[in-house]
This record gives structure tokens, C-alpha cells and sequence, in this order.
């Protein structure tokens, strides 16, 4: 029962986008009749083409989230309207695709130029509009004609020259005046209708007409003059509804060989071209007038309000019953007593010079507010209005506002003001203390505005870090993923085990660079995390230099290790960290070094462990070496450079090692090598404390079902294909609106969700599932390639990208592993 009501709401919620669709269909339809019924061509192409406006006005005035099924009902009423018309299904199919193109295209520009609500009535937007609509009309035009060439063989000189003249200038004239017909009741609002603008439309009438039934004299100049008549008198509504009587009308009569075009030796596309070019410019001529017209209105209403509330406090004000003088030559802060019923100065301190630069007898008499800053003053009142209401028992408080100097700039100031009350409770005078603050305000600025600029600078940062963080390692997941899949297959030749081998590398080349930067960034977030457990430091020594033993014995070099007496076997440090520290060290050290030999020294002692990495290579200059631990800085960072890299390895490793809480330097003699030492805190440990232990392995009791959501069909087909051995039934995904849809209508004993999906994000997925349903309980991992900590309240685990074998089974047997499967009988204990 419940889930039929939610459908009957969902369905009940799409009606208006259905039925709004359809109408959008039909008036596409009779748009497009209309424009061949006025001037037919070649049975096909309308010079005069009114639809693709329509279907644009449509989109613009709707919620983007719309938009598939508002042009999806346009497609469907072009192709009606194509194929009533006479046209083949392959040129029906061609213009559809280039109308289409054109105003799905051109909704999508002017929302990111004019915003979500685009007002096309002022210069700038009728510009943009302008701009647009050439744009994508060009780019319609070679889509039709190219295609049009391509299956029936029609010229496309022709088909893309007629295309251009006709689409991007009934775009640009109709949109405008449809906008503006939308919001009618708006523009009625504002200013109805009156005699005048009434007795204007009628003169338009009357020139259009005139000029439309005779083919004597080119006198479409007497058509300008009136529609800005009528622009100015009625407002952009007015302009929009003059225009599309003058296009209607003069377009009827070009297409019946009457009016001042008539004259032109030219065929019909052409002339009607030329006057949709006049209609262009009527229209650009008339709705900024009307626009600036209105704006005018708005102010003049606004100064006047502001003037009647101006004469009715001075009208309200009194005399002053008393008038004080305060003696206070010797402060600094101005002291003024004022009237609270006009605002008058009765009485300001010597003071006045070094605050404002007038003198005492200068300001008496003067209202305060005169001295203050325009936008200042409805503050300011509603201060002392505020004072005066709370009455005697009101205790001073300080208010800021700009008084104008004498020199004419004006001054931020600040003042405590105090009312005095007569026994009655009215208020008698105002006492006020006012110093400069001037100073201090332009310090407050700029450090808001630094503030502002940081923190646009981090937002911008991490947006940018995090997305390619996504579009880098999602493709590596499959790079890795599949490659390691097929050097594990029997049957591949040596030859291609070699090729799967050399793209093994290259993916781990790419990843290990995409890795230093990712980490770099981790390091300046502040977001790496440090683990120390207890670890053999010998043994990691051993483990990296066995890693780079053999690209050492290649080269002719001795990779040796130097261990000094009384370290510990066991010492309490993050061994990724310094494992991480360690290759980045001896991988430079064995990259940079042509003869001889690299030494990894390991010592301890005042509680610190202690390696050195020395080399055998050319050395660092001193003026040179200062900058190996900045972040993108090399040596040698010509174009010819003989070793690779990102420059950020032992900025990377200075990070760690500082966040572990020691100290890295470097001493380097030329021609004689170089020796990079660090020291970190280690405490030593028992022997016998061991690491944690490790995650367990996939050992699945029972088939397991699991849900993936995932958009890339290539990480889908690689999870699919590492759990192949499986007992696990998987159900894909593309999206997380069908992954909350999917996890409705059956339990899962586990879903992995993706972070970045169209339609709905994986975090409003797993929002959506925690809130009720079969799998509200059921472990959710996200798979990510974020680069910095993600908050993740909904899920129970992570999966980065690119997805290891080893971390996929790890998770997935800690979160499902341990679970009994779906259908198995729960044993409760009684």
C-alpha cells in the first residue's frame, strides 16, 4: 500500500511536466505552420522559422530538471509538423537533430550568461542573446546542411546559407517578445495600461499597415519612431506586443509580394530575411528604452516616498525645551548635544575641528543627519528611534556610521549616544560622544577582504583537487585493475606478457606521479594521519632496499646498508610513513647517481631514529640546494633534462617527516655526492609486541548478494570481473536514483556506491537508503578518488580508486564476511 502511494505521488508530481510537454509539443507544431504557412520556400526550410523561439522561451522559463521532457515533446512536434509538411523521414530526422541542437544549445548558454532566470530586455542581454544565437545557428546550420548533403545529396552552400539567415535572426526577435509575454500580469503591475499607450498602439497599427499595403515608396522608416512610442508609453510589454504585430503584419504582406520590400530584386527568403533584419533592430531599438523608462519610473516613485517621509519628520519635529553646553576642550572625542525631534546641533566640543574639520559655529544649527553618509541615514534613525522607544532606563550603546568631512571625504565615525528624558518620558535632548574610527575600519576591511580571498583560494583548491583526483584515478582503476587481471591468464604469449607487463609499469609510473601530488596536498590540508605500531627498523631498511636492487645493479652500482650498533629491533614508528620517506630518499639517490655506490645508513639514539641516504653522484650546488624541498622545484627543470618527476618527492617527504614529528636535511658536496639524513621519535618496544593484525581475507560461508552503483561501466565490469570466484550475486547500477530503486525492492548483504553519478550523487543515495527500507541497515561503501577527507555519515567504509584486489577482498570481508547472508536464520541467544 505504501509503496502504490508513493508511486500515485510521484506520478501525480510529473503530470504538469507531462501535460506541460504536450502543450509545448502542440504549440511547436503550430509554430512551425504558421512560419511556412507565411512565407513558404521549397517546401521544407521556412525563411521565417517562429517554432525554435517558441521551444527556447519554454526551456528558459523552466526548472533545468524539465528540460529533457519539455524537448522531448519539441522533437516529437517538429517531427509531426516535418513530416505533415511533405518532407522525407531523413530530412524530417536531419532538421529535427539541427533544431534541436539549436535551441537546446542556446537555453544552455544563456542560463550560464543571464542566470536561471534570464530577463532578456536590457542591452547587455539582448547582446548576449545576439551572440548566442549566431553562434549555435551557425553551428545548426553546418549540422542540417552537412547532413542533408550526406543523405539526399542537397546543397549544402544553400541549405547552411538559408539556415543562417533565417534561424539566428527569428531567435533573436521572437525570444524577447515571448519573455516579455510571460510575465505579463508582472508587467500590468507595474504599469497598466492607460489612453496614451492605447492611442500609441493605434498610431503603430495605423503606420504598419500604411506602409505594408503599398509597394510605392520604401518608407519603413515610419515605423521606428512609432514603436519607440509605443516602448515608451507601455513599457517593455507594449515594445514586445508592437513588435509582433508589426512582424506579423509585414511579414504576411512581404509574403503576398506587398509593402516597401516588394521593391527589392530578390526571391522571398531574402526579402524576408532583410525584414527580420529591420525587425531586429526595432526591437533592439525599443525594449532597453523601455527597460531605462522603467528603471526611471522607480526611481522617481522611490525619491518621493523618500521625500514625503523627509517633510513629514520635519513637519513632527519641535523646539528644544533646553539647551546644555558641555565643556570638554581636552578629550579628543567630539561631544555634541542635539535635538531628537529635527536632529538640530544645539551644542559640539572644540573637537569638532580635528574630527570633521569644522568649527563649533560651524555646525550649530545644522542638522547631523546632513552630515551623514546617504546610505547611512535609514540606519541611523532607526538607531535613535530604537532609543528613544526603549526610554530612560536604555542603556548607551555604541552605533557606526561615515560623516562628511569638511574637506569633502567622508569619515567613519563612531558614537555613544544617551537620550535625555523629561519627567513625562519625552525625550528632551540627545547627548553624543563621537570619535574617528576611520582607521580602523579600512584595517577591518582589508582583513575581511584578505579572509575572502584565502578562503575563495582553499574552496577553489580543494574543488580542484578533488576533481582531478576523480578524473585521474577512475581511469586508473581500470588501467591497473584489468592489466593485473590479464597477466594472470596462462595462455598469453611471451611476447604479449611483455606488452601487459610495459602498460603494468607505465600505470604505475602514472599513479605514483598522480600520488605525489595527491599527497602533497593531503600534507598542506593538514589531513595525513600518522600510526606508529611497533616495527622491525632493519627490516624496513631491507624491504626498500630490495626494491631498488636491481635498477641499482644495472647501473653498476653498490646498494649497500650500514647499520650502527644499539638499534633496536623493535621501535614504535609509522612504517608506511617511513617506508614512503625512505623510497622517495634511496629512488632519488639510485636515479641520480652514475657510478659508485648508495649507502642507507640506520643509527638510534636519544630516542630518535636515524637514517641517512649517501650517495656517490655529482652533488648539489649550496646556492641550489635550498630549494630540493620546495614543492614542483628540480634541479635541472630544462626541457632537456635527462630524469623525470613531479619535484615533489622530498617536499613529500619533508611533510611526513615533519609530521612525524622530526627534522630532514641535506649536506651535498659537488663532484663528491650528497647525503640526506632525517630523524624522527621512536620509542623502543618489546620484541615480542607485534603489528596489528592483518584485515582478513574473502572466505565467503554462503553466496553473498551485492549491489554496485557505479557510472563508469569499465570499473563496473573490473569489480564484476575480481569477484568472478565468488559466491556473489552483483546487481548494477548506473546511477544512485537507481541505486535507491534497486535497494527498494530486494535486501543486499552489501552496497558499494559510488561518490560521483549523474542523476543523484552516491552521498544523497545513502542518505536516501539510511532513512527507511530493506537495506537501511546494510553496510554502504563508498568508492572514492577524492584526494582529501571525505565526510562520508551515511557510509561504513571507504574504498579509494584505483581499487586494489587486496583492498576490495580486505573490505569486503570485513563488512560482509563476518554478516550472516540474506535469507539465513538469524540464531538469538535465550
Amino acid at each position: 500500500m505504501r509503496r502504490q502511494l508513493q508511486a500515485w505521488w510521484l506520478d501525480l508530481q510529473a503530470t504538469p511536466s507531462v501535460v506541460a510537454a504536450a502543450a509545448l509539443s502542440c504549440a511547436f507544431f503550430l509554430a512551425g505552420r504558421l512560419s511556412a504557412a507565411l512565407i513558404s520556400h521549397d517546401g521544407r526550410l521556412a525563411p521565417v522559422w517562429v517554432a525554435n523561439a517558441v521551444a527556447l522561451t519554454a526551456l528558459l522559463r523552466s526548472e533545468r530538471r524539465r528540460w529533457p521532457l519539455l524537448i522531448s515533446g519539441c522533437v516529437m512536434g517538429n517531427l509531426a509538423m516535418s513530416l505533415s509538411s511533405g518532407n522525407s523521414l531523413v530530412a524530417s530526422a536531419c532538421m529535427v537533430v539541427g533544431n534541436a541542437l539549436e535551441y537546446s544549445l542556446a537555453a544552455v548558454l544563456l542560463t550560464r550568461l543571464l542566470g536561471p532566470q534570464a530577463r532578456i530586455d536590457g542591452a547587455r542581454a539582448l547582446l548576449a542573446l545576439a551572440g548566442v544565437a549566431a553562434g549555435v545557428g551557425l553551428l545548426a546550420a553546418g549540422v542540417i546542411a552537412l547532413s542533408l548533403h550526406l543523405f539526399q545529396g542537397d546543397d549544402p552552400v544553400h541549405d547552411f546559407k538559408f539556415w543562417t539567415l533565417a534561424h539566428p535572426l527569428s531567435l533573436l526577435l521572437v525570444t524577447p517578445c515571448l519573455l516579455v509575454l510571460a510575465r505579463t500580469g508582472e508587467e500590468l503591475r507595474e504599469r497598466a495600461l492607460n489612453r496614451r499607450a492605447t492611442a500609441a498602439m493605434a498610431l503603430l497599427l495605423a503606420c504598419v499597415v500604411g506602409v505594408f499595403t503599398q509597394s510605392q515608396a520604401p518608407v519603413l522608416f515610419l515605423i521606428p519612431p512609432a514603436l519607440l512610442l509605443v516602448s515608451v508609453e507601455s513599457g517593455a510589454l507594449g515594445a514586445a506586443i508592437g513588435v509582433l504585430l508589426t512582424a506579423f503584419i509585414s511579414v504576411a504582406a512581404t509574403a503576398r509580394n506587398l509593402g516597401p520590400l516588394a521593391l527589392m530584386h530578390a526571391d522571398v527568403a531574402e526579402r524576408a530575411a532583410v525584414l527580420q533584419l529591420f525587425l531586429v533592430m526595432s526591437l533592439i531599438s525599443s525594449l532597453p528604452v523601455a527597460k531605462m523608462q522603467a528603471r526611471q519610473r522607480r526611481l522617481q516613485a522611490s525619491t518621493l516616498a523618500e521625500a514625503e517621509r523627509a517633510v513629514r519628520a520635519e513637519a513632527a519635529a519641535s523646539e528644544s525645551e533646553a539647551r546644555y553646553r558641555l565643556l570638554a576642550e581636552s578629550v579628543n572625542d567630539m561631544l555634541a548635544v542635539t535635538s531628537p525631534a529635527d536632529s538640530s546641533v544645539e551644542f559640539v566640543s572644540q573637537a569638532s575641528e580635528g574630527v570633521l574639520g569644522y568649527r563649533p559655529e560651524e555646525l550649530i544649527g545644522r542638522r547631523s543627519l546632513e552630515f551623514t553618509h546617504p546610505e547611512d541615514r535609514p540606519a541611523v534613525l532607526k538607531f535613535f528611534g530604537q532609543l528613544v522607544a526603549a526610554g530612560p532606563s536604555t542603556t548607551p550603546s555604541p552605533y557606526q556610521f561615515r560623516g562628511r568631512h569638511k574637506d569633502g571625504g567622508w569619515r567613519w565615525l563612531e558614537g555613544q549616544p544617551r537620550i535625555i528624558f523629561d519627567k513625562a518620558g519625552a525625550p528632551l535632548r540627545c547627548q553624543d560622544v563621537v570619535r574617528d574610527i576611520t582607521a580602523r575600519k579600512t584595517m577591518e576591511a582589508e582583513l575581511r577582504a584578505a579572509h575572502s580571498e584565502a578562503q575563495a583560494a582553499v574552496e577553489v583548491k580543494s574543488q580542484f583537487l578533488a576533481n582531478m583526483s576523480h578524473e585521474l584515478r577512475t581511469p586508473l582503476t581500470a588501467v591497473i585493475g584489468f592489466t593485473n587481471l590479464i597477466s594472470e591468464r596462462p595462455e598469453l604469449s611471451p611476447q604479449t606478457r611483455q606488452y601487459v607487463e610495459r602498460v603494468q609499469t607505465a600505470g604505475k609510473a602514472l599513479l605514483a606521479t598522480v600520488n605525489d601530488v595527491l599527497d602533497f596536498s593531503k600534507l598542506e590540508a593538514g589531513q595525513v594521519e600518522i600510526c606508529p605500531w611497533p616495527t622491525d627498523p632493519l627490516e624496513l631498511v631491507d624491504e626498500v632496499v630490495q626494491l631498488f636492487g636491481a635498477q641499482a645493479e644495472a647501473k653498476g652500482l653498490r646498494l649497500r646498508t650500514d647499520v650502527a650498533a644499539g638499534v633496536p629491533p623493535c621501535l614504535e614508528i609509522d612504517p608506511d610513513r617511513v617506508r614512503q620517506v625512505l623510497t622517495n630518499l634511496v629512488g632519488n639517490a639510485v636515479k641520480f647517481t652514475d657510478r659508485g655506490a648508495v649507502t642507507v645508513g640506520l643509527g638510534y639514539g636519544e630516542g630518535e631514529l636515524r637514517v641517512a641516504v649517501t650517495d656517490t653522484g655529482g652533488g648539489i650546488a649550496a646556492d641550489r640546494a635550498g630549494l630540493l624541498f620546495q614543492r614542483f622545484s628540480q634541479i635541472d627543470g630544462s626541457n632537456t633534462r635527462r630524469h623525470g618527476g613531479t619535484g615533489l618527492g622530498l617536499a613529500i617527504c619533508k611533510g611526513l617527516v615533519e609530521a612525524m614529528g622530526g627534522r630532514i636535511g641535506l649536506t651535498s658536496t659537488p663532484g663528491h655526492g650528497s647525503s640526506f639524513s632525517f630523524a624522527i621519535p621512536a620509542a623502543a618496544q618489546s620484541p615480542a609486541v607485534t603489528a596489528p593484525e592483518m584485515a582478513p581475507t574473502l572466505r565467503l560461508t554462503s553466496p553473498r548478494r551485492l549491489l554496485l552503483a557505479e557510472d563508469n561501466p569499465v570499473n563496473r565490469e573490473l569489480v564484476k570481473a575480481l569477484l568472478a570466484p565468488y559466491p556473489v550475486e552483483i546487481e548494477t547500477v548506473q546511477d544512485g536514483a537507481e541505486a535507491v530503486e534497486a535497494a527498494g525492492r530486494r535486501p543486499f548483504d552489501l552496497i558499494l556506491m559510488d561518490l560521483h553519478m549523474p542523476v543523484m550523487d552516491g552521498r544523497e543515495a545513502a542518505a536516501a537508503l539510511r532513512a527507511g527500507g530493506p537495506n537501511a541497515a546494510t553496510p554502504i561503501l563508498a568508492f572514492s578518488a577524492d584526494v582529501l577527507q571525505l565526510e562520508l555519515e551515511a557510509f561504513d567504509g571507504m574504498i579509494s580508486k584505483p581499487i586494489s584486489p587486496r583492498g576490495l577482498f580486505d573490505s569486503l570481508a570485513l563488512h560482509m564476511g563476518t554478516r550472516p547472508a540474506v535469507g539465513e536464520p538469524v540464531r538469538v541467544a535465550v
